[in-house]
């Protein structure tokens, strides 16, 4: 079973456009142990579409597939390349930008155009280009790098000296995940109901009754 990890060109085009939000944790570290019930997807427009913009992270697909899997390894995976595949293909997120909520200059799209350049293809932007196969082998490449993040958190827990989910205290008076989803996710699935999390020194004036403990 494929559990490539990213490039080294994947990984540096994506420590890229993290550095400035990096660079701002090291100045205001902010950091407070929060429920997971406590917190919401990422408020997009098309995540609404997907069915869960501000809402708990039971709501976010992967989650699902998360706990499937924990009862049957390859049903889960079947279901989350799936809906990877309806994403990406179907509903032709690979042309809407990740900014917008879709794929267009994710990891996944990233890494569907280095399988065609490799494979000596042409790549555009007429999804007819697109060889289904490389496209079912990138998300796969995927899927499962998101369930080794799974079997990681359940064999050791989470590891934070891999990074904190990123979080905001948002207009609504909730706590919004902006990034780590996934992490959050896997998290909730295997029943952990407690993680720390960064929060901007935008919050730090509400109270820890409103946010959570700072640790």
């Amino acid at each position: 079973m494929t559990t490539i990890q990213d490039t080294a060109v994947g990984r540096l085009a994506r420590k890229a456009r993290l550095l400035p939000q990096r660079l701002t944790e090291i100045v205001t570290p902010y950091k407070y142990a929060v429920c997971l019930s406590d917190l919401v997807c990422h408020r997009r427009a098309n995540y609404a579409k997907l069915g869960y913009s501000g809402k708990s992270i039971e709501h976010f697909p992967p989650y699902r597939y998360f706990s499937i899997y924990l009862n049957d390894k390859q049903r889960g995976i079947d279901a989350f390349a799936k809906w990877y595949w309806h994403r990406f293909f179907v509903s032709g997120e690979w042309e809407l930008p990740t900014t917008a909520g879709g794929m267009k200059g994710g990891t996944l799209h990233a890494l569907v155009i280095r399988k065609h350049k490799a494979a000596g293809m042409r790549f555009g932007a007429n999804k007819l280009r697109f060889d289904p196969h490389l496209v079912e082998e990138a998300i796969e490449q995927r899927v499962m790098h998101y369930f080794g993040v799974l079997e990681s958190i359940k064999q050791k827990g989470y590891l934070y000296r891999k990074g904190l989910v990123r979080c905001v205290r948002s207009e609504h008076k909730d706590i919004e995940i902006r990034e780590g989803h996934h992490r959050v996710a896997a998290a909730r699935a295997l029943g952990i109901e407690e993680l720390v999390v960064w929060i901007p020194s935008s919050a730090a004036s509400r109270s820890e009754d409103e946010i959570g403990r700072k640790v």
